[in-house]
């Protein structure tokens, strides 16, 4: 029995409902009903948690780029957008639509002008090439980049042995392309295909379909699941200070992480602190400034424990200091409540507004 979109709403409304109001009976006094409701929401939470780890972090982040080739796609070669000196052929295609034709007897080379232009991280260039017949030729595959006005300025290029008949897959690493000129792989312009002399005779015709970068299996990654793994070493005496050296290192690498942190957080605070104390021509930032300084050298005062507070001077500053952290806490005070006040309100106004029964 299948239930309509409208009973799925209803009860999925009773449910929340519920779940509110055991939630609420703490405010009464604690009892096993709010535990009951309490641990469900921790243990939703932790199921919520490990499925948006394993669907957002470590399938798409870890698994998929250690087994895939992680392409970019350069052109599908469905369509002619992009493509100069070619033709579209429905009839023979590898994969798609339609493969690109190219009679190389007629145009000695082809091209394509819209390409991704970042190539940076790519490591190797793949496509499929079908020819009718071998040959003793070969097709030139030329990469044209640019400087950051446009201006191509640099070329990578390589070649393709046309020495087989029907379709085959080919993979050209960037590192074995040979480079002319100034060659910046962010900003590629240009791929074009052209035949040498031996390949224009023989009068063959080329069609080439899924042109694409890759950026190449992260295989080394799986050392991520060996390094994760030494955590579970703890449960077996004998390995267990295997799981000391995986949980020092991540120890380490935090520490390094949150000291940077702190420095680009709080250095900036420094330097913005020394405000001036007058500003010609504006008053009210005059006074924000020196209500700002006043402030921050009275809380540090207040902080100087090297010092007996014993002058008036330093004594004072202190005592000021420490009511302007007693109003600062209580404004942080009165900001919780009211975050806490908003989620009641907007828990009630589900109970009174939405609730099925009420309307």
């Amino acid at each position: 029995m299948s239930l309509d979109e409208r009973t799925v709403e209803v009860i999925t409304y009773f449910v929340a409902a519920a779940c509110t109001l055991g939630i609420y009976t703490v405010l009464y006094r604690e009892n096993r009903l709010f535990r009951l409701f309490e641990h469900i929401f921790i243990g939703v939470a932790a199921g919520y948690g490990l499925a948006i780890t394993i669907t957002e972090v470590l399938d798409p982040r870890w698994f998929k780029p250690m087994v895939t080739e992680n392409a970019a796609l350069i052109s599908a070669c469905d369509s002619l957008v992009g493509w100069q000196g070619a033709s579209l052929d429905e009839r023979l295609k590898k994969e798609g639509k339609a493969s690109i034709r190219w009679d190389v007897k007629g145009i000695g080379a082809i091209r394509f002008s819209a390409p991704p232009s970042n190539w940076s991280d790519a490591k190797y260039l793949k496509l499929w090439m079908h020819s009718r017949k071998p040959s003793g030729g070969s097709v030139i595959v030329r990469v044209a980049t640019a400087d950051e006005t446009g201006k191509v300025k640099g070329w990578l290029s390589n070649s393709i042995p046309i020495d087989f008949a029907g379709w085959r897959e080919v993979m050209l690493y960037i590192s074995e392309f040979s480079r002319e000129g100034e060659v910046n792989l962010k900003t590629v312009r240009v791929i074009e295909f052209a035949a040498d002399d031996a390949l224009i005779a023989a009068g063959t015709v080329v069609h080439i379909d899924n042109v694409r970068h890759c950026v190449g299996r992260k295989w080394y990654w799986i050392l991520a699941l060996v390094c994760g793994s030494l955590y579970y070493t703890i449960f077996i005496p004998r390995f267990a200070w295997m799981s000391r050296l995986i949980i020092g290192a991540v120890m380490g690498l935090q520490s390094g992480y949150t000291f940077k942190a702190f420095v680009l957080t709080f250095y900036p605070q420094i330097a913005k602190s020394l405000r001036p104390i007058y500003v010609p021509g504006n008053l009210s930032l005059t006074l924000n400034n020196i209500i700002f300084v006043v402030t921050l050298l009275c809380v540090l005062i207040y902080f100087f424990f090297t010092i007996e507070h014993k002058h008036p001077a330093i004594r004072t500053s202190a005592r000021i200091g420490r009511l302007l952290l007693m109003v600062t806490f209580g404004l942080i005070f009165g900001n919780t409540v009211m975050a806490r006040f908003s989620l009641f309100i907007k828990r009630l106004d589900f109970l009174i507004t939405q609730f099925p029964w009420l309307k």
